[in-house]
């Protein structure tokens, strides 16, 4: 939890920060200043006020909770058995299996649903409230645990979208990873998508192609859509892609492979 936490810990910290959570008595983020702590992030001049016997004990509990997570039992030196060892270590899965969060996958399927959208607004609500519903949902602890604050706070759901889509997608099951793909994709055909939002579902693909996890999109509609929202680069990784399956379908159209060397101007790599 906390190698989890500790990579979004400063993003986090600078949201409750710029956004006057200071004084909030939410008790959600209580928790998240008191993970923060644990983390080793100085909170003190976050609070408005020193920090009380209350917020001293969730840090303290965090801090139990992280050291219980690294397995202190370790074999050191040969101190102890190797089959003290793996008790330990089984004993350890199964009190993670004891506080594994499951994903409500009916609560997810009930965000995605994409209805009728016509509009840009429409859409913006969409993906924010798919966004909400991933923090919700996470099975990560400490994703969920700044569940509240990414609905007050806008910067802190986008930049953690990805992470969120992630630790939720690893707990669905095919069918429902199959709608969510439905539901992506459909957002990805509307013409009425906004580009910012165009540009969050294309990193989204890029993310979870980076984690070995890739969306199952057509490569050809990626590269369309990352052209139509300028990302070259993005769209130039799609059609190589292409190429390897169908040379021919990947070079002609507007979207082809000579066009998009032109707007990168590898005028070489074109011709």
């Amino acid at each position: 939890i906390r190698k989890e936490f500790a990579l979004f810990a400063p993003t986090v910290a600078f949201a409750i920060q710029s956004n006057s959570l200071i004084q909030s008595q939410d008790a959600s983020v209580r928790e998240v200043f008191a993970i923060l702590a644990a983390c080793g992030v100085n909170i003190s001049y976050m609070l408005a006020g020193p920090i009380n016997d209350t917020m001293k004990l969730r840090i303290a509990e965090w801090q139990r909770r992280f050291a219980s997570n690294e397995l202190g039992m370790q074999n050191k030196a040969g101190s102890i058995s190797a089959q003290a060892a793996q008790g330990a270590a089984s004993n350890q899965q199964m009190a993670t299996d004891k506080r594994r969060i499951h994903v409500n996958q009916r609560s997810l399927r009930r965000a995605w649903e994409v209805g009728r959208r016509h509009t840009r607004e429409d859409w913006e609500e969409w993906l924010q409230t798919l966004g909400s519903a991933l923090f919700r949902e996470s099975g990560s602890p400490a994703l969920r645990s700044c569940a509240r604050l990414a609905e007050v706070y806008q910067p802190l759901a986008r930049e953690l979208f990805n992470a969120a889509f992630l630790s939720c997608w690893s707990e669905l099951s095919s069918a429902t990873q199959a709608g969510l793909v439905g539901a992506v994709e459909t957002a990805l055909l509307s013409g009425s998508l906004p580009l910012d939002a165009l540009q969050t579902l294309l990193s989204l693909a890029e993310f979870m192609e980076h984690d070995e996890k890739p969306l199952p999109i057509d490569v050809r509609r990626l590269a369309a859509m990352a052209c139509r929202c300028g990302a070259y680069a993005k769209a130039l990784h799609y059609k190589e892609a292409e190429y390897i399956q169908d040379p021919a379908a990947a070079i002609a159209g507007d979207d082809g492979l000579i066009s998009i060397y032109d707007n990168l101007g590898q005028q070489e790599s074109a011709v």
